[in-house]
C-alpha cells in the first residue's frame, strides 16, 4: 500500500504523550533553572540591600564610588560574555552551569573581606564575569527541550528568578541584617546568599541533562518522542560542535543587532530598578528595613504579569505586539514616578513600571531564541551579543539614580521613561520587517511551487509506519 501523506499541524497523535514529557521537563528542568537564577540575582543585586546595611559607611565610599561598584559588574559582564557561553557549548551545559555558579558563589562571600572601595570594585568586576555565562546558557538549553511556541512561558517561568530573588531578597536582606554578631549585616549578607550559591551550584550537577535523551526522568519510549518532537528546533550538528561560519553567520545577521538594540532598551530601566528599589522606596519616607519589606508586593505583581503576559505571548504566537505593550506600560509607570509627587501615586507608579520593565526580558530573550532556532551555535552567539551588549545598558544604569536627585530621582525616572517608550516603538518596528521577510520567504514558495520546485526549507520524513510526513518551512515569530 502505498504510504500516506500529511502536513503536520498541531493536534497530531502523541499530543498527550508530548503533553507528559513537557510536564516532566517543567517539574525537574525549569524549577532548578529558576533556583540557580534566583541565586543569580541574589549575589547580583545584593549591593542594593548590602548598602542598606551600611556597606558604604563602613567602607568610607563616596556616592559616585557606589555608582561604580554597581556599574563595573557589568563592564565584566560585558568583556567576557561570549566567551564563557561559547565555552557552554564546548563543555555542555550540565557541567558548565555547576561550575560558574560555584566560582560567582565564592566570589560573592570573598566581596565580605572588602576593606574599601577598591576591594568590592575587583570582586564585583569579577562576579559580573562569571555570572555572564548563565543566561545565555540557558537561552541556549531550553530550546534542546522545549518547541518554540513553548518557549516564551518557559522563559517567563526562568524569569521568575528575578522577581523571586527580588522579593525574597529583601525578606532575606531583612532578617539578615538584623544578624548580631562580630559581622558587619552587609558582610553576613554576602557570606550567606554567596554560600548558599556554591551548595546549589553544586548539587545541580547531578540534576540538570544535556538533552533529552539523558534525562534519567524520561521513560525509553518518552526520550524517542522526545528527539521526535523537536525536529523542528535541532540543527544537524552535535551539542559540543562549534563552527566557526556559523559564529561569522550570526554576526552579520540582522535580527541580532536589532535584538542587542531592543535589549539595551528594555534592560537600562530593568537593571537600575533591581539594584535602585529599595533605595528608591526608602525615599518614599519608609526606614531602611520597611523598605526591604516595601518592594515585595512590586515584585509579586511583577510576577504574576510576567507569567501572564509570556503565557499569551506563547497562546497568540507572538513576541513583537506583546513587547511593544508592556514597554508602554512601563513607560506611564515612570511618566508618574516622573511627574507626580503623591507618596501613594509614587508608590503605584513603581508597580506599574515595575510589571512592564519585568515583563519585557522574558519577552525579549524568547523573541531571539525563537528565530534563531534553526542553529545551535548561531542561537549562542546570538545570545551571548544579545545579553553581553545589553549589559552596557546594565553598566549605565548604576549612574542614573543619582544620590542628589532624591527622593523623586526625576532626571533617573526621564531616562526610564525615554528608553521604554522608544523600545515600544522599536519593537513595533522589528515586528514589520519579520512580517516582510515572512512575506518574502511565502511569495518565493508559492513561484517555487509554481515551477514545481520544492521549497529548499521543507522537510520530509518517513514514520516507521510508512506514513510521509513535511514539516513546514521555517518562518520567523512576529
Amino acid at each position: 500500500m502505498a504510504p500516506t501523506f500529511r502536513v503536520e499541524e498541531a493536534g497530531k497523535p502523541n499530543a498527550l504523550a508530548e503533553h507528559r514529557i513537557v510536564r516532566k521537563y517543567d517539574t525537574h528542568i525549569m524549577p532548578w533553572l529558576v533556583l540557580l537564577y534566583i541565586f543569580q540575582n541574589l549575589d547580583k543585586s545584593a549591593i542594593g540591600n548590602a548598602k542598606l546595611g551600611g556597606l558604604v559607611e563602613h567602607l568610607h565610599m563616596k556616592p559616585i564610588e557606589y555608582n561604580w561598584s554597581v556599574s563595573i559588574y557589568f563592564f565584566g559582564y560585558l568583556v567576557m560574555n561570549a566567551g564563557p557561553s561559547l565555552l557552554a557549548k564546548v563543555i555542555t551545559p550540565r557541567r558548565w552551569i555547576p561550575l560558574i555558579l560555584m566560582i560567582w558563589g565564592a566570589i560573592s562571600m570573598i566581596s565580605a573581606a572588602s576593606k574599601d572601595a577598591k576591594d568590592l570594585m575587583i570582586t564585583r568586576f569579577f562576579l559580573g564575569i562569571f555570572e555572564s555565562g548563565y543566561f545565555p546558557c540557558v537561552m541556549f538549553y531550553l530550546p534542546h527541550f522545549y518547541k518554540r511556541e513553548e518557549q516564551a512561558f518557559r522563559f517567563g517561568i526562568f524569569w521568575l528568578g528575578t522577581c523571586i530573588a527580588g522579593s525574597t531578597g529583601g525578606i532575606l536582606a531583612y532578617f539578615i541584617l538584623q544578624i548580631k554578631s562580630q559581622l558587619h549585616g552587609w558582610q553576613s549578607l554576602f557570606l550567606i546568599e554567596g554560600g548558599l550559591t556554591v551548595i546549589a551550584g553544586a548539587a545541580s550537577y547531578f540534576f540538570l541533562p544535556n538533552v533529552p535523551r539523558e534525562a534519567r526522568f524520561l521513560t525509553e519510549e518518552e526520550k524517542i518522542l522526545a528527539d521526535e518532537r523537536l525536529k523542528d528546533n535541532k540543527e544537524p550538528e552535535g551539542l559540543s560542535t562549534l563552527k566557526w561560519a556559523d559564529v561569522v553567520a550570526a554576526l552579520k545577521d540582522w535580527k541580532l543587532w536589532s535584538y542587542v538594540a531592543l535589549d539595551i532598551l528594555f534592560s537600562s530601566p530593568l537593571f537600575s530598578l533591581l539594584v535602585f528599589l529599595p533605595t528608591i522606596v526608602n525615599g518614599l519616607g519608609f526606614s531602611a528595613l520597611n523598605a526591604q519589606l516595601m518592594v515585595v508586593p512590586i515584585y509579586a505583581v511583577s510576577t504574576i504579569a510576567s507569567l501572564l503576559v509570556t503565557l499569551s505571548s506563547d497562546r497568540f504566537r507572538d513576541r513583537g505586539f506583546h513587547l511593544a505593550a508592556v514597554s508602554f506600560i512601563a513607560a506611564i509607570g515612570f511618566l508618574v514616578l516622573t511627574v507626580v509627587r503623591s507618596i501613594a501615586a509614587q508608590y503605584v507608579g513603581a508597580v506599574i513600571a515595575g510589571i512592564g520593565v519585568f515583563c519585557s526580558y522574558p519577552l525579549g530573550v524568547s523573541w531571539l531564541t525563537t528565530n534563531f532556532a534553526d542553529n545551535s551555535t548561531k542561537r549562542m552567539v546570538a545570545s551571548a551579543f544579545m545579553i553581553g551588549l545589553g549589559s552596557l545598558a546594565g553598566f549605565a544604569s548604576g549612574f542614573i539614580y543619582q544620590a542628589q536627585d532624591a527622593p523623586f530621582y526625576v532626571p533617573g525616572n526621564a531616562i526610564n521613561l525615554a528608553s521604554t517608550f522608544v523600545c515600544g516603538v522599536c519593537s513595533l518596528g522589528v515586528r514589520y520587517f519579520l512580517h516582510r521577510a515572512n512575506v518574502g520567504m511565502d511569495r518565493a514558495d508559492e513561484k517555487a511551487a509554481a515551477e514545481g520546485i520544492k521549497s529548499k526549507d521543507s522537510v520530509v520524513t518517513v514514520t516507521e509506519s510508512g506514513e510521509v510526513v513535511e514539516k513546514k518551512p521555517f518562518r520567523y515569530m512576529l
